[in-house]
């Protein structure tokens, strides 16, 4: 009997080294319940996750990940002083370790920064639990092949790609700013969830290479015309 806990303890600890010794295993993250405080601290949003099991059926789930699970009933926004209302849960909701909170208690923003095709919704704009706008990451993303390979651990398989360079929430203006890895730049309203300005790498380099064709095109024609008059002028 004790041979057989041991050994399960050494499968156990065997697992973990492996899983640790993956210098990518952080993608995808365990999806292990969790809580997030609002800037101002006034409310606090909970996010249901899974009891996730090892090979040999031992909880590999954190306890406070446990009491959250157990405690609170649903996704959402709580009050942060013990309650177990929620002020409002989440509809269309799936899993993030990526959430952008404002102080107002009333928006949020999901994030999806990995993901396997930019067919897939990578931005929603959230107002009460409520889904305002949401965005595919081909709609911010001009460029799929600049983007970072985070895990491509399979040949066969698609590879995850990190496409978010730098995202900022402005919780005073209620503003997002969004940077792709391919340098586009967005000004989101949270408010809204609409795009106050943007800026796009691939749009600039077009400009510049637009720019530059009309540059040579003009410069190519004043040289015909001056070309064209020194033939026409009569040899002293």
């Amino acid at each position: 009997m004790r041979q057989s806990h041991a050994s399960q303890v050494l499968l156990s600890l065997l697992c973990i080294c492996a899983f640790a010794s993956d210098g990518n295993a952080s993608y995808p993250a365990p999806r292990w319940s969790f809580k997030k405080l609002t800037p101002n601290g006034k409310y606090i949003f909970i996010m249901i996750g899974e009891a996730e099991r090892s090979a040999i059926g031992g909880f590999l789930e954190p306890s406070e990940a446990m009491e959250i699970r157990l405690k609170y009933p649903q996704c959402g926004l709580y009050p942060n002083d013990d309650s177990i209302v929620p002020l409002w849960t989440i509809e269309g909701m799936w899993y993030s370790h990526d959430l952008q909170l404002t102080s107002d208690g009333v928006h949020m923003i999901f994030v999806s920064q990995i993901a396997k095709a930019s067919s897939e919704v990578g931005l929603v704009f959230y107002e009460n639990g409520k889904i305002i706008r949401s965005y595919r990451i081909e709609e911010l993303v001009d460029d799929w092949d600049k983007c970072e390979v985070v895990r491509n651990t399979n040949r066969n398989t698609q590879p995850t790609v990190c496409w978010i360079e730098k995202q900022q929430l402005d919780d005073e203006k209620l503003e997002y700013l969004l940077i792709t890895k391919e340098g586009n730049q967005f000004l989101f309203d949270v408010t809204k969830g609409t795009v106050i300005s943007k800026s796009s790498v691939t749009r600039k380099n077009w400009t510049i290479c637009a720019t530059a064709f009309c540059a040579i095109l003009i410069g190519l024609v004043f040289y015909i015309r001056w070309f064209n008059r020194r033939r026409r002028k009569p040899i002293q």
